[in-house]
């Protein structure tokens, strides 16, 4: 089956919405919801203003903003205009956001940045009291055809900008709907960064959908996550693995407050799900369908496994999406049969490009054209079956090769997991000591230790996967997605070994 995608913009989404389902609601965060009609009317009265600014089609918007309603807002109207936006989380770092700024070339800035000397403000209603920049003159580059500029979260180095083309953006959003199957009486949560691919697409997929989508910035944690799911009639949690982890561990501790929730899904992606945390879920909330999902930020999403496919295939990201073509191959190129280990390359309408310095790019370590077709070489290392599904063995830096061993970090890191008494848990190499450290996150109410966890897991590995020491930290560091921060963690353990 393929997916046969209409081309349309983000605001004839918005329009036909507005036409089926104009008075439902499409938008709430705190005590404010807006309908579809009212959405519409935001969206209208901003890119009117963004007009009279003088913005031209293809020019960027960078939105620093801590306010998901505006950012929403803004992001449809900068569609309408056909002008870029590139949201940017407003905690990101100084240095990342200079880079940022200096990568993007932004002719307005919108937001939190709006306090910062180095920029003039313009003053712009009905958005409150936060201000405009306009950086006009810096910005000479017209980039048509962009939608949006997504940077990575640049967890292992400088992030990346990667420009989403409205084609790619749509047909990844109709082969997405053709597996999840939202409703129109849904209630998504998004409770991810708006910066973040999988919080943003939840409001494109809402208005897909017509369902509605709740925000929430910063996402709630422990106890309050569980309650706002609740107070919040979520029907649809898209979650990341650190998320995933909160709720399951929430719900060992207090199983009565499985009761009363009204979801019917749950999705995740961002970083490796263990099956430990699939099945405990599972067992939870036996009514529920879960979705484990594989994507990166350059397509944004490679394969979806259905809840139906999950006993015969665990441990598989499922399938590739409609329209989308998956290889495993070796470090010539050259393709791999079912069942071998190599590097995953996908092509189809939603590979996008690098952004760099107010152009497009392709970097040949990443994307590639082979017979006219632009293929994206993942980095990521995997094996597909005969049935065709993916099922990921790790990044290209988690395979290392050690004494004469090949060894997954991703295989050590998932037996730390399915210890009962860790509750998260990373391997980190150092390849100039020749050494592998488990750090991991007990469970409080544990009376294990450290020391208990080299004997769990001799019974599981093989020796030469054995880690030679492991360190326990209270929680771990995480990108402003929710991500596992490896580079933060890596300087966590350099500084604790000095």
């Amino acid at each position: 089956m393929t997916v046969e995608a209409d081309r349309v913009c983000l605001t004839e989404s918005l329009g036909a919405a507005v036409a089926l389902a104009g008075a439902r609601p499409f938008v709430s965060m705190g005590t404010a919801t807006l309908t579809y009609r009212e959405f519409n009317s935001a969206v209208i009265a901003c890119s009117t203003q963004l007009s009279a600014l003088g913005l031209q089609a293809g020019e960027r918007v960078l939105i620093v903003n801590s306010a998901a309603m505006q950012t929403a807002i803004l992001s449809f109207a900068c569609a309408k205009l056909k002008c870029v936006f590139v949201i940017v989380d407003p905690g990101t770092s100084s240095a990342t956001m200079d880079y940022i700024l200096h990568d993007c070339c932004p002719a307005l800035i919108m937001g939190d940045m709006a306090a910062d000397p180095r920029y003039q403000a313009v003053n712009v209603h009905p958005l409150g009291t936060t201000g405009w920049l306009d950086t006009r003159r810096d910005s000479p580059y017209v980039q048509k055809g962009t939608v949006c500029i997504l940077y990575t979260s640049g967890s292992t180095g400088q992030p990346k900008g990667v420009a989403i083309s409205n084609s790619g953006l749509q047909f990844v959003l109709a082969a997405i709907q053709q597996r999840l199957s939202y409703l129109d009486d849904d209630v998504i949560a998004c409770y991810l960064p708006l910066s973040f691919d999988y919080g943003l697409y939840q409001i494109f997929l809402a208005c897909q959908a017509r369902a509605h989508v709740v925000l929430r910035s910063p996402a709630p944690t422990s106890a309050l996550l569980v309650r706002a799911i609740k107070q919040d009639r979520i029907t649809v949690l898209p979650l990341v693995p650190s998320l995933w982890e909160v709720m399951v561990y929430q719900f060992r501790i207090r199983p009565h407050v499985c009761a009363g929730l009204a979801l019917r899904s749950i999705t995740s992606t961002g970083q490796t799900l263990q099956t430990q945390l699939i099945d405990e879920m599972r067992g939870f909330l036996p009514h529920v369908e879960v979705f484990p999902m594989y994507g990166l930020t350059e397509c944004k999403r490679v394969s979806i496994l259905l809840p139906e496919e999950y006993l015969s295939k665990k441990g598989s990201v499922g399938r590739p999406l409609s329209g989308t073509h998956v290889w495993v191959c070796d470090e010539h190129g050259a393709s791999l049969i079912p069942g071998e280990i190599g590097e995953l390359v996908v092509a189809g309408d939603h590979v996008a490009s690098y952004w760099t310095s107010g152009k497009t790019v392709n970097d040949d370590d990443v994307f590639r054209t082979v017979d006219s077709q632009q293929r994206l070489h993942t980095g990521d290392y995997g094996y597909i079956d005969t049935d065709g599904f993916i099922f990921l063995v790790g990044r290209r830096d988690m395979l290392i090769k050690r004494r004469a061993y090949r060894i997954s970090l991703s295989e050590i890191e998932s037996s730390l997991y399915a210890c009962p008494f860790i509750k998260a848990a990373a391997v980190m190499w150092d390849a100039e000591k020749d050494m592998l450290v488990g750090v991991v996150v007990l469970h409080p109410l544990t009376d294990k230790r450290v020391e208990h966890i080299h004997e769990y897991l001799s019974g599981v590995l093989e020796a030469h996967k054995l880690p030679d020491q492991y360190i326990a930290l209270e929680s771990f560091p995480l990108t402003t997605n929710g991500k596992v921060n490896r580079t933060a963690l890596k300087e966590l353990w350099l500084t604790r070994t000095q």
